[in-house]
Order: structure tokens, then C-alpha cells, then sequence
């Protein structure tokens, strides 16, 4: 992974309960192959060797790069997540002077004080 979740401001969550996720996910899926994989026939089993080999040959290296690009993903993505006060300053305070304009008030409306961060 390219961060640790510490790095990560808001997707620090994310990340380690996806990993988690993944983590219980796989332990799961392996314990239902490894029970499932008893009852194929014995004529049959050569051929499933050769399809988990072929798996584990192209799976690897896409689950390297998935998991190195997820990390990316998720520092790219918390890079550019703007703080919730932020959000509603650029969001509120030109819809509040808006209105208090046409309220016809003359006194100054400004609320910018009120979403310092």
C-alpha cells in the first residue's frame, strides 16, 4: 500500500475496514474451496491444478496492482475532499447575502465569521 491509514485525513476509515473486509472475505472463500475441493472426483483433479495454477499465475500480479492503485485512489481522493465548514462556506454565504439583498435590508449580512474553521 503507498499510505497507511494514518495518512489519511478523511479515507483513513475506509481503507482499514476494507482491508479488514478483504481480509475475512478471502479467509471465508478459502475455507469454502479448501471443503468444496474434497468432493471432486479424482479424475478431475489434475485439471483443477492446472486452472488454479493459470489463476494464481494472472491473479497475482493484478491483485499487486490493485492493491498498489487502490492506495493511490484513496490519497488522491483525500487529497482533494474539501472539510465539511468549508463545504457550507462556499456553499451558504453567497445564498445568505442573496437573500438578505433582497430582503431589502439595509444592514450588512455577512456570516463569515460564523464558518471560520
Amino acid at each position: 500500500m503507498v499510505s497507511e491509514s494514518s495518512d489519511l485525513k478523511y479515507f483513513g476509515t475506509v481503507q482499514s475496514k476494507t482491508g479488514q473486509a478483504a481480509n475475512y472475505t478471502t479467509d471465508v472463500a478459502g475455507k469454502l474451496y479448501t471443503s468444496a475441493k474434497q468432493y471432486i472426483p479424482d479424475s478431475v483433479q489434475p485439471h483443477v491444478k492446472a486452472v488454479e495454477d493459470k489463476v494464481s499465475e494472472y491473479g497475482s500480479p493484478a491483485l499487486t496492482t490493485l492493491q498498489d492503485k487502490s492506495g493511490k485512489f484513496l490519497q488522491i481522493a483525500d487529497s482533494k475532499v474539501r472539510s465539511p465548514p468549508a463545504i457550507c462556506r462556499s456553499a451558504l454565504i453567497p445564498k445568505l447575502s442573496m437573500f438578505a439583498s433582497e430582503c431589502g435590508g439595509d444592514r450588512d449580512f455577512d456570516l463569515t465569521c460564523c464558518f471560520r474553521v
